[in-house]
Parts: C-alpha cells; structure tokens; sequence
C-alpha cells in the first residue's frame, strides 16, 4: 500500500511537471510570435523606438491591425451609432444591439 502511495504521488508530480513544461513552452512560444512581430513592424518602418517609448512610424497606418482597427471602428460606428455615451436602461441598450446586429445581417445578405 505504501508502495502505491508513493507512485502515484511520483505519478501526480510528474503530470504536475509536465503540464507546467507546456504551459512555458506555450508561453514562450506566444512571446517568440509577438517579438516577431515587433521586429517586422521595426524593419518595415511601421514603428520606431525613441528611448523606451514606442512610437509611430512613416508606414504605421499600413500595419494590419491598423487597419483591421479602422475597419472595425467604422463596422461598429455604422450599426451601432449611439452606444458612445449610452446612458440609458438595460432595455434600451439590448434593443440598441440588437438592432445594430439585425441591420448588419440584413447588409450582410443573412436575412
């Protein structure tokens, strides 16, 4: 019985082991592709560093997440208008959404 205790403590320490094995793994991994990325953005002139700031480059607005933002704002600005500054009731912003979401799928060729 002894004997089976320990084993499966070992057997429990080593899952242990390796699930935090994959999680570093996985965490250095995501830090390897967000590096990269920086680097990218540095050689193609879409950001600059001075000193410890990060700051826009001459080719900034050609960044894809530049324009996946601008497209995005201008989606949510087009069905959704009003949700700036919404102060009203939980009703009224359900009704708001839910308008904005049947009007994009009407555009979208959905309804």
């Amino acid at each position: 019985l002894y004997e089976a205790k320990v084993f499966l403590r070992s057997y429990a320490d080593a899952i242990e082991c390796i699930k935090q094995s994959a999680e570093r793994t996985e965490s250095l991994k995501r830090y390897e592709a967000v590096m990269n990325k920086i680097i990218q953005a540095k050689n193609t002139d879409e950001i600059n560093f001075e000193y410890d700031k990060v700051i826009k480059g001459p080719k900034f607005k050609e960044m894809k997440e530049y324009k996946l933002f601008q497209f995005s704002n201008y989606v949510f600005k087009k069905y959704f208008p009003t949700f700036d500054g919404y102060a009203g009731d939980y009703d009224g912003l359900k009704k708001l959404l839910n308008d904005g979401y049947a009007n994009l799928k009407k555009d979208a060729g959905e309804q």
